[in-house]
């Protein structure tokens, strides 16, 4: 398949994946609460002093649950900036970090993305994380991840611990046999769903 081919069937894909989340209702307080369990069965989460995640949009899995559940245990959470609400930024930068301090911190950023107030860390800060959980629309059983499209972490993993386990948290039904790749994607290795765990690759953890 062409590098062309590729990108079209992606966002066929991508393009499927949307529709069902308008379709669906978004994550119930039992469905976050489930997560949030589940979340901190692994001992990689478990033993973690700080965790790479994410502000969730609407139609991604709630994690708020277990983002106050993981600052309740001194875990350091690192959420993304894109950049700041009317600040330009390049769709090739990388993504920078801040600590996380609560929802009713957060401040509105670009693309929609809320923000937590406080110094911005470089895009390096990524490697201080034993565990990134990533946002998805769709993950394979090969740990192939469909994002959005921006590239923002496909670009930022490189700075990630080569040992840090890498998650990709979505919706039970998002789990699928194949999604078309590119060589640039970074494979993840788990899935996290309301439902559990789904080991998809192995992980080595700190060596």
């Amino acid at each position: 398949m062409s590098a062309q081919e590729s990108t079209l069937d992606k966002a066929r894909v991508r393009a499927a994946m949307r529709r069902q989340r308008r379709q669906r209702a978004g994550s119930t307080p039992q469905q976050a609460q489930a997560l949030a369990e589940h979340a901190l069965t692994h001992p990689a989460m478990a033993a973690a002093h700080t965790i790479a995640a994410y502000a969730a949009l609407p139609g991604e899995p709630d994690l708020e649950v277990l983002l106050s559940s993981l600052r309740q245990r001194a875990i350091r959470v690192l959420l993304p900036v894109v950049g700041e609400q009317g600040e330009p930024f390049a769709l090739t930068d990388a993504l920078r970090w801040a600590l996380d301090s609560g929802p009713c911190s957060r401040q509105p950023g670009a693309l929609g993305v809320a923000v937590p107030p406080g110094p911005r860390l470089p895009p390096s800060t990524l490697s201080q994380a034993q565990v990134v959980l990533l946002p998805a629309l769709a993950l394979d059983r090969q740990g192939n991840r469909l994002g959005q499209g921006a590239g923002w972490y496909d670009r930022s993993l490189c700075h990630a611990d080569p040992h840090a386990l890498l998650v990709g948290v979505i919706h039970p039904q998002e789990l699928v046999d194949h999604l078309p790749t590119q060589p640039h994607d970074v494979p993840v290795h788990a899935a996290l769903t309301a439902e559990g765990w789904h080991c998809l690759r192995p992980h080595e953890g700190v060596a």
